[in-house]
């Protein structure tokens, strides 16, 4: 960390430092070579947070389930069903909010209000029909 800085931090709030570390090398101990790589270093961080608060008595922010850090599929997981990789549910305004299977981070929304029996339908397309009636644009994970 920044030399002189982190020492008068440290001294001044022991325990605002060690938070501040463990974040900071959790951050520093991936590769960030690829999106997907950068990705899993994001969820991790946010997992990461959630610890060190609830370990400080404060309330985890859940940041994984409301911010969206788009999912970067491998070929093989675009021929998959969308239940088999997302959990499709809607918020109290009506959107489609995709979550991932694997991790729990929130990895779409799709603004305009949906049907909840067009979320059974959505369970049925591949990923692929899913991101291509979404107009996402894809990046695809080697």
């Amino acid at each position: 960390m920044l030399s002189g800085y982190g020492d008068n931090i440290r001294s001044k709030n022991p325990l605002m430092y060690e938070s501040a570390k463990v974040l900071y090398d959790s951050l520093c101990e991936q590769s960030y070579s690829t999106p997907f790589e950068t990705r899993r270093v994001l969820v991790k961080t946010f997992k990461v947070l959630d610890k060190l608060l609830v370990s400080n008595g404060i309330k985890a922010l859940r940041l994984y389930e409301k911010m969206i850090v788009k999912f970067i599929p491998s070929g093989r997981q675009l021929k998959l069903k969308v239940s088999q990789v997302f959990r499709p549910h809607t918020n109290s305004l009506g959107e489609l909010l995709l979550t991932a299977q694997s991790d729990g981070q929130l990895c779409f929304l799709h603004e305009d209000g949906i049907e909840n029996c067009l979320i059974d339908k959505l369970k049925d397309m591949t990923v692929e029909e899913f991101l291509t009636w979404a107009y996402t644009d894809v990046i695809i994970r080697k």
